[in-house]
């Protein structure tokens, strides 16, 4: 009897104890829940007065609280400031949603108001909802032979369209590589799926997996051309003049072969004809000048970088860039 009296005292010890774990358990997700509540108030408040500062409408701000769960709430004040941030958080909404016609108002406005509308030449494309109409593009299917040259002929928030072309083909469902030369930043390549084909039109589904590369900054191509190099002083007035070859060239500055040696910091007028294209005074500052070895001769290596640059020029200059890169490549 006292055997069955221990056992019924050890399981009625054991019941009460699994109630009041059980208890601590609900405390515990009631304290996270009200936690998380508090939270989730404070950021929706935090989102009212950011939006009030950017002038935002109700139906805007109610727009940015639905995106909060597509970055997290450690980032959503980031929505604000960062495209990155806005257009992940827009994209993934749009795919979870299919939303009336207000909705696209609403997020084209808000693109107005935060101003990512028009992007910086510094700030990296993230999504082919960037992409200006009228920009001029290479497409084609990958891997397989040459690529069309189009333009962008329409764009918003539900899809984007370039222009169709003869002899190039492509139905719903395909996916067409598409390549952007944005100037003054570098090269962008969108694979991007057909959602539509018209008699003009190749129509496209909008896409994040933009692959960027800043041509201007590291792509470099190698080079043997005639240089004429004009050495300024502090008032930019010419004591010195030298010719030379070109080594190799970026976006960004070149390098060239001479039988003197330019001091490091001095500033050079420089001109040079490559494939007819002719670059006449562009401004430079000598960052390294060093001596060649095992050589009979006198020859310097001197590399300098662009400054003060017309953006025609430099555009002109990144666009050759870019097509010998991508022919050597």
């Amino acid at each position: 009897m006292e055997e069955v009296l221990v056992v019924q005292h050890a399981v009625a010890t054991g019941i009460v104890l699994l109630f009041l774990l059980g208890l601590a358990v609900l405390w515990e997700f009631w304290k996270v829940d009200r936690l998380n509540e508090r939270k989730e108030k404070a950021m929706a408040e935090r989102m009212r007065t950011e939006a009030e500062l950017w002038n935002i409408s109700p139906s805007q701000v109610r727009l940015l609280e639905t995106f909060v769960p597509y970055v997290g709430s450690k980032h959503a004040m980031g929505i604000f400031t960062s495209p990155r941030l806005f257009e992940t958080a827009l994209d993934r909404f749009l795919a979870d949603h299919s939303p009336s016609q207000q909705v696209y108002d609403d997020v084209r406005a808000l693109r107005e108001h935060l101003r990512f509308s028009q992007l910086g030449l510094d700030v990296e494309l993230t999504s082919s909802r960037q992409i200006p109409i009228g920009a001029k593009v290479d497409f084609g299917p990958e891997g397989r032979g040459t690529p069309f040259s189009s333009v962008v002929e329409e764009i918003d928030d539900r899809s984007w369209a370039i222009r169709r072309v003869d002899r190039a083909h492509a139905k719903r469902g395909d996916y067409l590589v598409v390549r952007y030369f944005r100037p003054g930043d570098g090269d962008y390549r969108i694979p991007a799926r057909v959602s539509e084909t018209t008699g003009s039109l190749f129509r496209l589904e909008h896409t994040l997996e933009l692959e960027h590369s800043q041509m201007r900054n590291w792509v470099r191509v190698r080079l043997c051309e005639p240089v004429e190099i004009r050495l300024l002083d502090d008032k930019n007035a010419v004591w010195g003049r030298y010719s030379g070859f070109l080594s190799d060239m970026s976006g960004g500055g070149v390098s060239f072969k001479t039988a003197e040696q330019i001091p490091v910091g001095s500033m050079v007028e420089l001109e040079f004809t490559v494939r007819g294209c002719r670059f006449p005074g562009l401004l430079a500052k000598v960052l390294r000048s060093v001596p060649v070895q095992n050589v009979d001769f006198p020859l310097f290596v001197q590399s300098v970088e662009f400054a003060e640059m017309p953006t025609s020029e430099r555009e002109r200059l990144v666009r050759y860039v870019f097509d010998r890169g991508r022919s050597e490549g």
